[in-house]
């Protein structure tokens, strides 16, 4: 393929500065199409589409409009709140194109599991944007768990602190309380939620802790945990008041023979093995950048990395689907059981 040609849904912020500098690496790659109701962004993102790739895409307001010329394009990448992924996945499944979408996946379970099986019915690829998993200390310590040196694990523990109220306070959707994607669970457990697909933790319960909620009425941190079918509980603890912009998370995996931990800090992530409580080592992450490497993914800091491993797979390179819907429906089904036994206030099953 020669030239890829791209079609945008969401042109906002994101979009503009964060995938349109992963595209400017990819001389064959454009945006044809770009679609948002807001006349604002996507002019200003065709202005710097223009600048960047010297093209300037042809510009709708509504799916409806865009599809009215019966338009040609090879990919669509969906960058829009989530309350619209359904509707433009189902659209887009429909003329068989590839489709890259951002994190949340889906407003529900429901709509994830129809999404994930059309694309399977259909043979359509569907790459779902969160990074975690692509991420080489995550990528490591992963792997590790797996070959099982740590021996069978017994929990893991999620923290993650961030001053993620503060950063969306422009978002509205974010900061919405009716809206399915806001609030800090909706919006960003879904990056360890595919992560413990990775790890093959397979959660069946769900039980709410506690959540602190802004003036907007969203949540702004949570504590919950998830329980596999032996009661062993992956427990998360996520605060988005923090002060301090730079993101931090640090996972531990507790196993029989030892733990792993996984510390994220601005851009940089390690991983580090201790066994049969001796001195905690980093470990290699070098197989882990050689997956990426086969996946498509040459930069691992470039959010969203995962926009490579796409492109790849539109351009049919042999390469694997890094985040497949199918991982997206496991994690709308942990959001919707915590979400339920917030609502309840009691464990609840996940559907």
């Amino acid at each position: 393929m020669d030239k890829v040609r791209l079609a945008y849904f969401g042109t906002g912020r994101f979009a503009q500065k964060q995938h349109l500098a992963e595209l400017n690496k990819w001389k064959n790659v454009v945006v044809e199409y770009a679609v948002s109701p807001s006349q604002t962004d996507r002019e200003q993102f065709a202005r710097m589409h223009q600048e960047w790739k010297g093209s300037r895409p042809q510009l709708f307001a509504s799916l409806e409009e865009f599809l009215s010329p019966n338009p040609d394009f090879d990919g669509a990448v969906i960058a829009t709140p989530v309350d619209s992924h359904f509707a433009l996945a189902c659209a887009l499944l429909d003329l068989g194109k590839p489709l890259y979408v951002e994190k949340p996946f889906m407003s529900t379970r429901a709509e994830a599991q129809e999404i994930a099986d059309k694309a399977d019915r259909l043979h359509v690829p569907v790459v779902i944007g969160a990074n975690r998993c692509v991420f080489p200390a995550y990528r490591t310590a992963a792997n590790a768990l797996r070959s099982g040196v740590i021996g069978n694990v017994g929990g893991l523990l999620f923290c993650y602190e961030h001053s993620w109220d503060t950063l969306t306070k422009d978002c509205s959707w974010r900061q919405d309380p009716n809206h399915p994607g806001s609030g800090l669970l909706r919006d960003h457990f879904a990056h360890y939620g595919h992560y413990l697909v990775n790890l093959r933790f397979h959660p069946k319960r769900a039980e709410h802790i506690t959540s602190t909620y802004n003036e907007n009425g969203v949540d702004v941190s949570t504590t919950f945990h998830l329980y596999d079918s032996n009661n062993k509980a992956a427990v998360f603890t996520m605060n988005g008041l923090s002060t301090d912009k730079g993101r931090k998370e640090e996972i531990t995996i507790y196993g029989t023979k030892g733990v792993i931990t996984v510390t994220f800090e601005g851009k940089a992530s390690e991983a580090y093995l201790e066994l049969n409580a001796r001195s905690k080592n980093k470990m290699d992450n070098s197989c882990a950048l050689a997956e990426l490497q086969a996946l498509g993914i040459s930069n691992y800091t470039s959010h969203p990395a995962l926009l490579h491993n796409y492109l790849h797979i539109v351009q049919g390179k042999s390469v694997s689907n890094a985040s497949p819907a199918r991982d997206g429906v496991l994690v709308a089904r942990m959001t919707d059981a915590v979400l339920s036994s917030r609502i309840q206030g009691k464990i609840t099953t996940l559907v």
